[in-house]
């Protein structure tokens, strides 16, 4: 019986002591579901919060802005051989054998500028319908009086197209430019009504320079030139 009774016993104590220990962990369990749901609500609260400030067509607040691409197209360049020059002096010295895409392809001395006092004169073509006409005179006074006609002339045939200003150098105005669409340029120096050329003409110190060229390339072409 002694022993029954503590076989018994020790069968109790187990089922009290499984009963517990269930109801224990049954218990924790319950108790962190409700801290699992909160945090998984938490989590989808701040995915959409997210989406919502930073779905389509919203911006990052404070982001850097993307950085602007340039594109700058290569200068043309003449891949023609230049005319030699009839003379070697220290205009022609200076006087480009390629100016862009258009190469030198004749040049010969200019019979209308030494009349109005220039020291030296030359009449340039290059491919492409380039014409370049080039005097240098002893003062830029002598120069402003051949100059400044023509810029004139330019401008009042160019009429509201026609662009004119100052040509600087160092700061200060060494002469004046003009470009005239439409318009070419006779050895007279008189604009003439051309369909398709333009013309430009400036005077720069002691030296003055008609160009004539395809209108769609007058603006780069006498900005282009070095004197």
């Amino acid at each position: 019986m002694s022993t029954g009774t503590a076989d018994g016993t020790g069968a109790t104590a187990g089922t009290s002591t499984g009963t517990s220990t269930g109801t224990a962990t049954g218990t924790g369990r319950r108790r962190r579901l409700p801290w699992v749901v909160g945090g998984l609500l938490a989590l989808v609260a701040a995915g959409l919060a997210a989406w919502l400030l930073l779905g389509p067509g919203r911006e990052v607040v404070g982001a850097a802005p993307a950085p602007t691409v340039t594109v700058t197209a290569p200068v043309p360049t003449s891949t023609g051989v230049p005319a030699e020059r009839p003379a070697a002096t220290a205009l022609t010295a200076v006087l480009p054998g390629t100016l862009r895409a258009h190469a030198l392809v004749g040049s010969v001395a200019d019979t209308t500028w030494p009349g109005q006092g220039a020291v030296e004169a030359w009449a340039d073509t290059y491919d492409g319908g380039v014409a370049v006409r080039v005097g240098q005179w002893a003062t830029p006074e002598e120069a402003a009086a051949v100059g400044d006609p023509l810029v004139g002339a330019l401008v009042g045939a160019g009429g509201d197209g026609a662009r004119s200003g100052d040509v600087p150098v160092a700061d200060a105005a060494a002469g004046r430019w003009a470009v005239a669409d439409g318009v070419a340029v006779d050895a007279a120096g008189t604009p003439v009504p051309t369909e398709g050329v333009s013309s430009a003409a400036w005077w720069n110190g002691t030296v003055v320079v008609v160009l004539v060229a395809p209108t769609a390339e007058v603006d780069a072409l006498w900005a282009a030139y070095p004197l």
